[in-house]
């Protein structure tokens, strides 16, 4: 089977001018087409039945049989259109209204006070998720648990997302430093703001959309392929998609769908951080508009579909919780399923040149290589002393247990300033502000230079420019002053 064409996960992606499906001897006929080549894949429906549960067409300009869906229907496989701006176009799902009751309780719901409930039980799950994701990365939670309690006490749905906006402000501002890694061959081509997620807000739009950086655009395809699974899960047991609580009815927009990706936005936020963390990106991968905006390169958003389907039980899981609540059936929810960050699906490119790695281990996804610069890097360690066999000798022993105890007291002696009780609140303090302020101007310096200057390994400096490591604040002072050399030398 070709590479291309591979169902992973359940999920089957096609895309190019080609990109279709039709009916022919019982079997589905998947079609994709590229300028580069074209191809087929035949499934029938004993073998649909247990690897297929979703496809997604993104953008092309081929064409959908009636058979096609009749097909997909009675295998209750769902269909995804998208467009490469992001746009969902169609999604298709079982269609399952069996109970009017229930429809007419989602009609309602706006105006009553289980309604009220739902929205604070929405709010609530997608504050509780931004709240962890800042603590993983060490900053403050503190402002967005306020306004979560906060929330306990509103009387309308106004009052609540009052709430919620002040605290997605207060998420956003903090995120806005994120590094991305680009190979090294495209940094002089790179626009500087795209080092960083960069603001939520678009100087270009003065919205969310038509994102001004990459990290930003990827999040905005993230979340309308939610938006398509979510409206699935939604159909599918039940509930209309278009009848939403917290997000207002507005023609042609899927409100109930938006208002159930809040209760996954955190996971699609974990997801999207980790995949920058892991992803070493190139130039080519991202392209601008004509007014300013970042577009997607075909294999980032053939791999940001693969991970957003990652969530498909855990999107279920709220979708009959939410279904339960309008129908006032007392059912709890399930424990909430933990995102397996180490199952993302990565493009793997050399972090050096760029060029494609044929092969990726799981747990080598920070040292990703190709032939050509594995072999530079054994060069480089076998003339640094470090290569295989090597022995220390009594005097390198002595100087590198005096430089751990010089690393130590450095230590210590910074720690002395601050009285004992407050000693732990300047550490979080400190590890913020070298995540806001330091740790982007790292990205301009090579791991060479950090690891000079701040007296740290090449291993240490390459972890802590990848945003994997915050180091102890006794270092930050020579941070600061590599960062002020850096910047007179480019005046210079």
């Amino acid at each position: 089977m070709n590479d291309i064409l591979a169902i992973k996960n359940g999920l089957l992606i096609l895309h190019g001018y080609n990109a279709g499906l039709n009916v022919w001897n019982r079997q589905l006929v998947c079609k994709y087409g590229t300028a580069n080549e074209t191809g087929e894949l035949a499934l029938s429906k004993a073998n649909a039945t247990s690897i297929l549960r979703h496809i997604v067409i993104m953008g092309g300009d081929g064409c959908i049989t009636t058979q096609a869906l009749r097909w997909l229907a009675s295998l209750e496989i769902s269909l995804t259109m998208i467009e490469n701006n992001g746009k969902v176009l169609l999604s298709l799902g079982r269609q399952n209204y069996p109970y009017a009751t229930l429809t007419r309780r989602q009609a309602l719901a706006v105006y009553q006070n289980y309604g009220l409930k739902i929205a604070h039980w929405f709010i609530t799950e997608k504050m509780r998720g931004q709240a962890e994701n800042l603590d993983a990365i060490g900053i403050s939670s503190n402002r967005i648990r306020e306004e979560m309690k906060a929330i306990e006490g509103t009387h309308s749905a106004e009052d609540v997302m009052a709430h919620e906006a002040s605290a997605a402000a207060h998420y956003w501002m903090s995120l806005e430093k994120i590094p991305l890694t680009f190979v090294r061959k495209d940094l002089k081509r790179i626009p500087a703001h795209w080092f960083t997620l960069g603001k939520r807000i678009s100087p270009i739009s003065k919205r969310a959309m038509h994102a001004a950086t990459p990290g930003q655009a990827m999040l905005n395809y993230l979340y309308s392929v939610a938006e398509s699974l979510c409206s699935i899960q939604l159909s599918m047991i039940g509930l209309n998609p278009e009848l939403g609580i917290i997000h207002t009815d507005v023609d042609n927009r899927r409100s109930m769908a938006l208002d159930l990706i809040e209760t996954i936005r955190p996971d699609i936020d974990r997801i999207a951080f980790q995949y920058f963390r892991q992803q070493v990106f190139s130039k080519s991968d991202f392209w601008e508009t004509e007014r300013g905006s970042v577009r997607i390169g075909l294999e980032i958003r053939k791999v940001l579909i693969q991970n957003v389907f990652r969530l498909e039980n855990q999107t279920r899981d709220y979708a009959i919780k939410l279904r339960d609540m309008l129908s006032d059936y007392n059912a709890r929810l399930p424990r909430k399923r933990q995102v397996m960050i180490g199952s993302l699906e990565i493009r793997p490119l050399c972090k050096y040149c760029g060029a494609p790695v044929e092969k990726i281990k799981a747990s080598n996804t920070d040292r990703l290589l190709c032939n050509d610069c594995i072999e530079i890097q054994k060069h480089e360690a076998f003339s640094a002393g470090n290569a295989p066999g090597f022995k220390w000798t009594e005097s390198a022993l002595s100087k590198h247990s005096n430089t751990t105890r010089i690393k130590h007291q450095e230590k210590w002696q910074w720690e002395a300033q601050f009285p004992e009780g407050e000693l732990q609140e300047v550490i979080q303090r400190e590890r913020q502000r070298f995540i806001l302020e330091i740790m982007p101007g790292l990205q301009s310096c090579t791991v060479t230079q950090i690891s000079k200057q701040v007296g740290i390994s090449l291993r240490y400096a390459s972890l802590i420019k990848k945003g994997l490591n915050v180091p102890h604040p006794c270092l930050y002072d020579k941070f600061e002053d590599l960062l002020r050399r850096a910047a007179s030398r480019s005046v210079a």
